[in-house]
C-alpha cells in the first residue's frame, strides 16, 4: 500500500495545481504531499483529519483553503467555491463569474470564507 502513497505523490508533484473536495484531503495527506501545507476537509470529519494527521495545520469554519498548488475544500455543494475560485485563477474573474452564471450560483470571493496561504518562499 506504501507503493501506491509513493506514487500518487509521485504524480502529483509536477501538477499546476491539485483539487481536493470533502474528504479528498485524507488521500493527499496520506500520501505526504500535504506536509508543510495548510488544509480543510469535511466540516465532520475535523477532528478525526486532526488526529491521523497531527503534523498538519488544519482549518476549520471554511470553504477552501489554497495552499501552494494545493486547493482543499470543504465538499459538498460547498465544492463549487473552491472550482470557481480555481477557474478565477485559471481564467479570470469573467469566465469564473460566466461559469458561476451558467449553473445559477453567486459568486463573490469575497463573500466565501477560504484562506489563501501567502507564499511561504
Amino acid at each position: 500500500m506504501k507503493l501506491c502513497w509513493t506514487l500518487l505523490a509521485k504524480r502529483l508533484k509536477n501538477a499546476l495545481f491539485v483539487v481536493s473536495h470533502c474528504d479528498g484531503a485524507f488521500v493527499l495527506a496520506k500520501s505526504g504531499i500535504l506536509t508543510g501545507h495548510e488544509s480543510t476537509t469535511f466540516p465532520g470529519d475535523i477532528a478525526v483529519y486532526k488526529k491521523m494527521f497531527p503534523q498538519l495545520r488544519v482549518h476549520e469554519n471554511v470553504f477552501f483553503v489554497h495552499d501552494g498548488k494545493f486547493i482543499t475544500s470543504a465538499g459538498g455543494a460547498k465544492s463549487f467555491e473552491a472550482s470557481l475560485y480555481l477557474c478565477e485563477i485559471m481564467y479570470g474573474k469573467n469566465v469564473a463569474n460566466q461559469i458561476a452564471k451558467g449553473m445559477v450560483i453567486e459568486w463573490d470571493l469575497q463573500k466565501t470564507s477560504h484562506i489563501v496561504v501567502q507564499n511561504k518562499d
